[in-house]
């Protein structure tokens, strides 16, 4: 995990070590990148926009871009979130 951990309980930190691990297991077989930072984990991932329908085939829009992205936010939420985290370390966003 990124920075240091202190834990004074052998017990919790096997336990803490363990849930990492699993973590790190799920992001790798779910085709994730991942980093732990100092303030928790941060993941990314490249998804297709378009995707064919399970039945039809046809091309289906499946993107929540205008949700994640800064551009679509309320400028005073924009604004607020910019001030609160940097550019990079945003809770949701996209590329």
């Amino acid at each position: 995990m990124g920075g240091t951990l202190f834990v004074a309980d052998k017990d919790m930190l096997y336990l803490v070590l363990l849930v990492e691990r699993v973590i790190n297991m799920k992001c790798r077989a779910a085709g994730m990148g991942f980093e732990w930072r100092e303030d928790g984990l941060s993941t990314h991932q490249v998804c297709d926009a378009v995707v064919p329908h399970p039945k039809t085939g046809d091309k289906l829009f499946f993107n929540q871009v205008q949700l994640h992205h800064t551009s679509c936010l309320d400028p005073r939420v924009r604004e607020s979130m910019l001030a609160v985290f940097d550019g990079k370390t945003l809770p949701r966003d996209v590329c």
